[in-house]
């Protein structure tokens, strides 16, 4: 529902130029940035049950080094927040904890320095792609291996080296174009500023 009321409003409003943001909000949570948090509750048209799933049957995926070795940094916000170390099962725990909003389902979720990273972007919601990459050059390459192995159905060596190749390239060009897209979320590192791609539907 919250996906197709954005394609209704983007379809009446085409530019590049993003939606108005509502009042800064502070994120309850520090695996989700105030940006993201504020945009989302621009879709919460009415109040959510309070079982409602703002990260749906998430999806945690430890950085190896080379998903690190070609993650590039951006620098950190003043005293933002880092999410707590832990292992998977209570960053898992710590996810679907998450109150209730707008959201996002079956993400990718990195875990970096031994945390979960911090949402920045969801699909245009959040820090504005250009800004990001202003410090961080194309994050076309900035996926992680195992991500692709999960969710792009990479069943071969070969398939594998060409989903590398092409990375979120095809997703990313269209945030840039439109300010909107499907399926994209950006994270950051809150401790050692690395920012990655993943999958993320609306």
């Amino acid at each position: 529902m919250l996906e197709r009321l954005r394609r209704v409003l983007h379809a009446i409003f085409p530019s590049p130029a993003p939606l108005p943001r509502g009042e800064p909000q502070l994120s309850p949570v520090p695996w989700i940035s105030d940006e993201v948090w504020t945009d989302w509750q621009y879709w919460v048209v009415e109040p959510m049950p309070p079982d409602f799933p703002t990260i749906e049957d998430p999806e945690t995926i430890v950085v190896d080094v080379e998903d690190r070795e070609r993650a590039p940094r951006a620098s950190l916000p003043p005293d933002a927040p880092s999410p707590p170390q832990g292992s998977p099962e209570e960053h898992e725990r710590h996810l679907v904890s998450t109150p209730p909003s707008a959201g996002i389902r079956s993400p990718s979720w990195p875990v970096c320095c031994e945390r979960l990273t911090t949402l920045v972007n969801h699909q245009g919601d959040g820090t504005p792609l250009e800004q990001i990459e202003t410090e961080t050059g194309a994050l076309d390459h900035a996926f992680l291996v195992e991500d692709l192995r999960r969710n792009w159905n990479c069943r071969t060596k070969s398939e594998l080296a060409d989903a590398m190749a092409r990375g979120y390239g095809e997703s990313l060009q269209c945030l840039r174009e439109d300010g909107v897209a499907e399926g994209i979320a950006i994270y950051q590192c809150r401790a050692c500023g690395r920012v990655y791609v993943g999958g993320g539907h609306p």
